[in-house]
């Protein structure tokens, strides 16, 4: 009898759930999609050090188009762009770098950004704190949609 009883209450149980989704369509989509390219010329063309606690490389953008409205009511999606592929940041990687006699140095690269009213921040952090790399030429794609 308790048997029959647990899985009527089981039978029950499943019956009450749906397997249906809702789906929403949205008939008006605002986006506007910007690109930046950080180059390998020395600040402030290029990439800053902060040679601190915590070693970075840093390059801030004006971004006069990200106003008071789109920060209290937009989303942003921002994505390292290699040219081949589009990476959603914030982006790790491990790599591994070859430095002589054999030796590889293996380091961990952390690329992130932050943003504010009027502007934009990238970061690119390695965790070889010891032995900066250079990040090089990269390009960020900004999509921002409300």
């Amino acid at each position: 009898m308790k048997k029959l009883l647990v899985l009527l209450v089981a039978v029950a149980a499943m019956w009450g759930c749906t397997t249906e989704k809702e789906y929403v369509t949205v008939t008006e989509m605002n986006r506007m999609i910007y690109d930046f390219t950080v180059t390998n010329d020395p600040y402030p063309d290029g990439w800053g050090y902060s040679n601190g606690l915590a070693p970075h490389f840093f390059y801030n953008f004006n971004f006069p188009e990200l106003d008071q409205f789109l920060y209290d009511n937009g989303t942003m999606v921002v994505y390292y762009d290699d040219g081949n592929t589009q990476y959603p940041l914030p982006y790790v990687r491990t790599f591994e770098e070859p430095i002589g006699g054999g030796q590889v140095r293996r380091y961990t690269r952390t690329i992130d950004y932050e943003f504010r009213r009027g502007g934009i921040s990238f970061y690119v952090t390695n965790d070889d704190f010891q032995y900066p790399i250079k990040p090089g030429e990269m390009k960020f794609r900004v999509v921002i949609i409300w």
